[in-house]
C-alpha cells in the first residue's frame, strides 16, 4: 500500500501485497466482469465462486483461481474505472514492480516476485480533484455531469464493498487477508476522493454568500461507506501493545487507512499493561493509593534511584498558602555551587511566570502518602520548564528575569507537591482542587507530559510521507500532523478525565515530544483540512474532529511565539459546554466520584458545592447549579439517573465508548438549549405522539403511515415495501428501536458492561400511546436515522408538554431489514409484511400484537418539560 503515509518512525514494514492475476483486467464492462470469467454475477456478491461445468454441474475453484479473479476485477478493475472518469489511458503495469522474494536478516534480498504498487495513486486523485475543479470553473463539466461520473464510480465500488464486507466477516475463508485488506484500502482511498471531487464541484462554486450555510446539494449525493479490515490487522494491534479499548475506537470510528498507520506507530511501555482492559474500558492507568509507587527517571533521566533521594518540602508552607487563598508554586535554581535548591512559594500574581504541569499518576510522577519527589523527577521538571518560560511570553509580559533566561531559576506548579495529601488536612486538599481551574488559567503555560509521547519524534523526513504537487497546497507544516494527531489521541494523557481540564482551561499548551517541547500553533495549520498533503490518503472525519480540538486550543500566538489573541470564552457558552461534554467521553478515571468535580472546575462552578455532596449526588446536583445545558445531552445513549426530574440525565459520561456519530449530532449540531428547573428540563425538541390502540408497544415496533388501526390491504403492500416506491414516497414506515445491547453492539457505541435497562424492565401502562421526541432540529420524515427518546403521560400546563422520560430509542427510514427479503427472489417474507399479515390475524382474534402504532395526528409538539 505504497500511496499511504507513514509514521515518522514506523514499527514495521508497509504492506506488500503479491500479485496474483493469472490475466490481466479486460477493461470491459466491469459490473458484468464475473460472467467473462465463468461466474455468477450476483452469486459472486454473496461469496459463491462456484463454476458450470460442462453437463451444468457446480465444479470447485481452486483458492489461486479465486484470488487472481478478485485481484483482476476489484483492483486492477476499480483503477481502470477510475482511468475512465477521469480521462487518461490505463496500464495495468504502472502499479506493479518487482520486489525480493525473500530478505534476510542482513537486508539483502533472495529472488525476484512481483506485487502491487500504488505509487502512482497520489499523483492520480490529485489530478482527478484538480481537473475536475477546472472543468467545472471553464464549464466544460456541470454540476450534473460531475454526479453522473461520481455515481458510475459510486456503481462500481458498491460490489466491491459488499463482497469485502462478506469475505471478511466471514467465520472461516481460505482468501488471503493482505490480499482483502488491498481491495478495502483501495476501495476506501477511492471511495474518500470521490467524496472529496463531489463536494469540491458543489461547494466552491456557490455563490460566496451561501457558502458556509448549510445548503446540500440537489439530488443524489455519495454516502461513505465504512471500510472493514481483516482482523489479522486487530490482531496485530493488541500484539503490538495496543489497548482493546483503543482498538475499539479505531473500529468504530476511523477508516481503514488510518488503521494501518496506527498498526505501524510504535507503541511505548510494556506489552502487557493492557492485559486487563476491555472494549469496554481502559484500566492500565487506574491507580491504587495503597500501593502506588513513585518512579525515578520517566523524564528521560536516566536515574535509577540507587543515589536519588526524595525532596523534602515545608508542608505547612503548602497548606498556609492555600488557606490564604494563593497558588503554592515550586521555586527552583541552580545555586553558585551549580546545585539544585528547591522549595515552594506562593504564587502573588505580579512577579515571575509559572509553568503548570500535566501529567499521568500511573506514569510515576505522583505520591499518594507524601507531598515529595525524587530529586531527578525535579531537576528534570526545571530543565523542561524553564525553556518555556525564558523563549516563550505574552506581548504584555513583564521582562523576563535574567537567572530564567540563563536556565538557572524557574517556576512550575505540580499536583504531587502542590496539593496536600495528609488525611489530616483534607479541608486544605478540597480548597486546592476547588482552585484547580486558577491554577491552570494563571498559568504562563501547560506542559504536558506523557511517557508514550515523550518517546515519539514527529520529525518529517522524505521517506515516508507522500506529497504531489497541485494547485492550492502550501508548504508541509513542520511535523506529521497525522502523527501528531493519532499519538496524541491515542496517548494516555488524552483518556485520563483530570487531564482534559489541564488541556482545555489554558490559553498555551505544550506537548513534549522526543524532539522538544511543542507550542500546538507551531504545528498545527490553522484549518483542519490544511494538513492534507497526499491526497490518496484523506483523514477521517475522527481525525479531522482531533484536529479541530487541537487547532482550537492552539492557535493564539502569531510566528514568533507572541501571544496576540485571548481566545478565552464564557464557561456558560453553549458550544464551550458541548465540545467540554464531547472531549469527556471515551475518558477514565480511578474515582469515578472525580467526575463530576472535573466537569465543575471546566464549567466555571464551585466545586466545593460538590465536594460538600455525597458521591452519589453529585452528578444531579452539579445538573442542577449547571441550569443550563446543550439539548443533545437529554438524547445521549447513556444510562440514566434514577432520581426523580433527572431521569434524563446521563450518570456518567466516562468510561462509557460513545462513537464518533453519537457525539457530533448530539453534541456538535444539536442548536438547541435546555434549562434545569424543578420539574425536569425544559427544552425545544420535536415530538410525535403515537397511539397503540390500548396496547403496550413492544421493542423494535413499527409506525405505519395511516390514521390509527389503519392496516393497509394486501394489494396495497407494495406502496410500503417495494425499495423503488418507497425511496420515492413521504408515507413510509419508520421502526423504533430501543438502545439496548443489540443496537450498541450494531452501531459500535458500547460494550459489555454498558448497563442500559431493559425493554421488559418498562411498564406496560407507559408503552401505551407514549411519545417519540427527536432533538430540536429533526424530523421524523426527513434523513434515515436518528436518535430519539421515549417519553410517557405527556399533558399540556401553560403551553408546555410535561412528560416522564422513558428510554433512548433510534428510529429508522428505509432499513433494509424492515424490507428484509423484498430484495430477493422471494417478496413475501419481508419483516413489514410479515407484521402486517400477524396484525390482521391478531384483530381477527380481537387482540393487537403491540409491533404496530400509528401517528395520533399531524401536529409536531415543541415546547418540553422531560422528568
Amino acid at each position: 500500500m505504497d500511496h499511504l503515509d507513514r509514521p515518522a518512525n514506523p514499527v514495521k514494514d508497509q504492506f506488500k501485497i503479491a500479485f496474483v492475476c493469472l490475466a490481466p483486467y479486460d477493461e470491459g464492462d466491469f459490473l458484468t466482469y464475473p460472467s467473462r470469467r465463468g461466474f455468477d454475477n450476483m452469486g459472486v456478491l454473496e461469496g459463491d465462486f462456484t463454476r458450470k461445468s460442462a453437463d451444468g454441474r457446480d465444479e470447485p475453484v481452486g483458492i489461486t483461481l479465486v484470488q487472481s479473479f478478485l485481484q483482476s476485477w476489484l483492483f486492477f478493475g476499480l483503477l481502470c474505472e477510475v482511468y475512465r472518469v477521469v480521462g487518461r489511458p490505463f496500464n495495468q503495469r504502472d502499479y506493479i514492480s518487482e520486489d525480493s522474494l525473500l530478505v534476510r536478516g542482513d537486508g539483502r534480498g533472495r529472488g525476484l516476485t512481483r506485487r502491487v504498487n500504488t505509487s502512482a495513486l497520489p499523483e492520480l486523485l490529485a489530478f482527478w480533484i484538480d481537473s475536475f475543479k477546472q472543468k467545472r470553473a471553464t464549464g466544460e463539466l456541470s454540476f450534473e455531469d460531475v454526479q453522473r461520473l461520481c455515481m458510475r464510480i459510486d456503481t462500481y465500488l458498491q460490489p466491491a464493498y459488499k463482497m469485502c464486507f462478506r469475505l471478511v466477516r466471514s467465520h472461516h475463508s481460505y482468501v488471503d487477508e493482505d490480499l482483502l485488506l488491498s481491495l478495502m484500502c483501495l476501495g476506501n482511498t477511492i471511495d474518500d476522493a470521490m467524496v472529496v471531487v463531489y463536494d469540491r464541484c458543489f461547494y466552491d462554486f456557490l455563490p460566496m454568500q451561501l457558502r458556509g450555510t448549510q445548503i446540500t446539494p440537489p439530488g443524489w449525493s455519495p454516502i461513505k461507506r465504512r471500510w472493514d479490515a481483516p482482523k489479522t490487522v486487530f490482531n496485530g494491534l493488541l500484539f503490538s501493545g495496543w489497548c482493546p479499548f483503543d482498538i475499539g475506537i479505531l473500529k468504530r470510528d476511523f477508516g481503514i487507512n488510518e488503521i494501518i498507520y496506527a498498526s505501524q506507530l510504535r507503541r511505548h511501555g510494556s506489552l502487557q499493561r493492557h492485559m486487563a482492559c476491555s472494549t469496554a474500558a481502559c484500566t492500565a492507568n487506574n491507580i491504587d493509593e495503597s500501593t502506588y509507587k513513585t518512579r525515578h527517571g520517566t523524564l528521560g533521566s536516566g536515574c535509577d534511584g540507587s543515589n536519588c533521594d526524595d525532596v523534602e518540602f515545608d508542608y505547612e508552607t503548602i497548606c498556609e498558602t492555600i488557606r490564604s487563598g494563593l497558588t503554592p508554586i515550586i521555586r527552583s535554581e541552580i545555586n553558585a555551587h551549580g546545585e539544585f535548591e528547591f522549595s515552594v512559594v506562593p504564587y502573588l500574581g505580579d512577579g515571575d511566570s509559572y509553568v503548570a504541569i500535566s501529567h499521568v499518576w500511573a506514569h510515576g510522577m505522583g505520591n499518594t502518602k507524601r507531598n515529595t519527589l525524587p530529586r531527578c523527577q525535579l531537576q528534570s521538571l526545571h530543565q523542561r520548564t524553564v525553556v518555556l518560560l525564558g523563549s516563550f511570553s505574552a506581548i504584555d509580559a513583564p521582562p523576563v528575569h535574567a537567572n530564567i533566561r540563563n536556565r538557572r531559576l524557574s517556576y512550575f506548579w505540580l499536583d504531587t507537591i502542590c496539593v496536600p495529601v495528609q488525611p489530616a488536612n483534607v479541608d486544605v486538599r478540597k480548597m486546592a482542587i476547588s482552585r484547580m481551574a486558577q491554577v491552570y488559567e494563571q498559568a504562563h503555560s501547560v506542559l504536558v507530559l506523557d511517557e508514550g509521547l515523550l518517546y515519539t519524534s514527529l520529525r518529517t523526513d522524505d521517506k515516508t510521507i507522500k506529497t504531489v504537487s497541485y494547485r492550492g497546497r502550501r508548504a508541509p507544516p513542520p511535523v506529521r500532523q497525522k502523527d501528531l494527531v493519532m499519538s496524541v489521541m491515542f496517548s494516555d494523557w488524552w483518556r485520563r478525565l483530570w487531564t482534559l481540564q489541564e488541556g482545555v482551561l489554558p490559553d498555551y499548551l505544550f506537548v513534549a515530544f522526543a524532539d522538544c517541547s511543542m507550542h500546538l500553533s507551531h504545528v498545527v495549520p490553522a484549518g483542519a483540512e490544511e494538513h492534507v498533503m497526499n491526497r490518496a490518503d484523506l483523514s477521517s472525519d475522527r481525525v479531522k474532529e482531533g484536529l479541530t480540538d487541537l487547532i482550537e486550543k492552539s492557535h493564539l500566538a502569531n510566528e514568533r511565539g507572541i501571544i496576540t489573541v485571548d481566545r478565552k470564552v464564557s464557561k456558560e457558552n453553549m458550544e464551550y459546554r458541548r465540545r467540554v461534554l464531547r472531549l469527556l467521553c471515551n475518558r477514565a478515571t480511578s474515582r469515578s466520584s472525580d467526575e463530576p468535580i472535573c466537569l465543575a472546575t471546566l464549567m466555571g462552578l464551585d466545586p466545593q458545592i460538590l465536594l460538600d455532596t455525597a458521591p452519589e449526588d453529585r452528578m444531579q446536583m452539579l445538573y442542577a447549579c449547571l441550569g443550563t445545558l446543550p439539548a443533545g445531552l437529554v438524547f445521549l445513549p447513556v444510562p440514566k439517573l434514577e432520581a426523580e426530574h433527572f431521569r434524563w440525565a446521563p450518570r456518567s459520561l466516562i468510561g462509557v465508548p460513545i462513537s464518533l456519530m453519537t457525539t457530533q449530532v448530539l453534541l456538535s449540531e444539536e442548536d438547541s438549549e435546555a434549562e434545569v428547573t424543578d420539574a425536569g428540563i425544559r427544552l425545544h425538541a420535536t415530538g410525535y405522539p403515537l397511539a397503540s390502540l390500548d396496547t403496550p408497544l413492544n421493542d423494535n415496533f413499527y409506525i405505519f403511515p395511516g390514521p390509527p388501526g389503519h392496516i393497509p390491504p394486501e394489494e396495497d403492500e407494495d406502496g410500503l415495501t417495494n425499495v423503488d416506491k418507497v425511496r420515492a414516497s413521504h408515507e413510509q414506515v419508520v421502526a423504533i428501536v430501543h438502545y439496548d445491547q443489540t443496537v450498541q453492539d450494531q452501531f459500535g457505541d458500547a460494550a459489555t458492561g454498558f448497563a442500559v435497562a431493559p425493554w421488559s424492565s418498562l411498564s406496560e401502562q407507559d408503552l401505551i400511546d407514549p411519545v417519540v421526541v427527536l432533538p430540536h432540529l429533526r424530523r421524523i420524515e426527513r434523513a434515515a436515522q436518528h436518535p430519539g427518546i421515549l417519553v410517557t403521560k405527556a399533558r399540556l400546563v401553560d403551553g408546555v408538554w410535561h412528560a416522564r422520560f422513558l428510554c433512548n430509542v433510534w428510529c429508522h427510514r428505509n432499513s433494509m431489514a424492515m424490507w428484509g427479503n423484498n430484495l430477493a427472489s422471494d417478496p413475501g417474507t419481508g419483516t413489514i409484511k410479515n407484521r402486517l399479515r400477524a396484525e390482521r390475524a391478531a384483530v381477527a382474534q380481537g387482540s393487537r400484537t403491540g409491533n404496530m402504532a400509528w401517528f395520533r395526528g399531524s401536529e409536531v409538539l415543541r415546547d418540553w418539560c422531560i422528568s
